[in-house]
Order: structure tokens, then sequence, then C-alpha cells
């Protein structure tokens, strides 16, 4: 199913939660994803509705025309790739890869992963692991303002550019990061 693009105007853009289990996993999930073009390397323009009960879907990159898939592994939304192939093959008869393939872990990408909420927790003295249920993005950033006196309205949705792969990011992500640079966590 070929996906078009969403704009930073759509309503689900910034529906993006964290979950963290005790055991150590930290999940981040959202109703949309940036998109990376396997053929030309390059960010795809816009974001793209990627949902749960999706499996495989395409997009044709705006760059070079290329069209790349989104595939989940192993029926696990947390397990999300960009591909050159509808299917998954990673290695050919002889042992070679037949198949390109890229992960997109958006905890890493949104600057969100473990190693980052332990920066702001020794930056801001909040903790944010005892948290076992889905956390909202917007919440975690207005506790993280309420607690340092910085003002939710004032941070900016502008791109700062900080992942190499995805310098364009979701507004609410990018109020994520200016919130970081804040604080000097990053």
């Amino acid at each position: 199913m070929e996906r078009n693009a969403v704009f930073p105007d759509h309503e689900h853009l910034d529906k993006i939660t964290y979950s963290y289990d005790p055991s150590g996993d930290l999940t981040v999930s959202s109703y949309t994803t940036p998109a990376f073009c396997i053929y030309c390397k390059s960010q795809i323009d816009g974001f793209f509705p990627f949902r749960d009960n999706d499996h495989k879907a395409s997009i044709t990159c705006n760059h070079c025309g290329e069209t790349n898939y989104f595939l989940i592994g192993d029926q696990d939304t947390a397990e999300l790739y960009m591909s050159s192939h509808h299917i998954f093959h990673d290695l050919g008869p002889d042992g070679s890869q037949t198949i390109s393939r890229m992960p997109i872990v958006l905890k890493d990408i949104y600057f969100l992963n473990e190693g980052m909420l332990e920066k702001v927790q020794e930056c801001t003295g909040i903790n944010f692991f005892f948290e076992t249920q889905e956390i909202e993005l917007s919440k975690l950033i207005k506790k993280v303002c309420s607690e340092t006196g910085i003002s939710y309205e004032d941070l900016s949705e502008k791109d700062l550019g900080l992942h190499p792969l995805f310098p364009t990011l979701p507004p609410l992500v990018n109020k994520w990061l200016h919130l970081l640079t804040k604080i000097e966590c990053i």
C-alpha cells in the first residue's frame, strides 16, 4: 500500500509516546514516522503514517523516484525498517546481502532513549523511569518545563538538524530537542 506524506499541520503528527518497562526496555511509539531513501540516501520529505497493524507499506522517494518499503520485523512494532524490497531476505544463497534495509529507531532519532532520559534526570532531578504506562511526549516536555521554569509555549518547533540522517523531525520532537538544549543535556 503506497503511503502519502503527512505534513506538520496533520492532527496525528504530535502523537508520540514512550513507555518504559522496568526490565530495561524503552519503546517510543508514533502514529507517523520520518522516512529515509535506501537508494539516494536522503530523508524523504514529510512524515508517513505507519500503524501497528500495517506490516508493510511503500513510499516513493521525492528525490530520486525509487520505491522504498516500511517493514516491521517479527511482528514487533519496535523494529521498523526502511527497505529496498517488500519482504525480508537478508542473505542470498552465497551468504551475501541481497536487500538493503535500514532500521528506524525512533527513540534514538527523537533523542528519547534511556541514556537521554538518564541525562535529563541528572540535569533536572526528575525521575522518568518509574513510569510504566505509556507517557505522551508533550506531557513529558510540559513536566520538565514546569519543574525547571521554562515556558512550554516559548520552545521552538524549528528543526535543529541534530540527527545526521533525519535533519527534519516532527514539531513536537523539535520542542523536545530545544528543551534539551535549554537544560544543557545536548
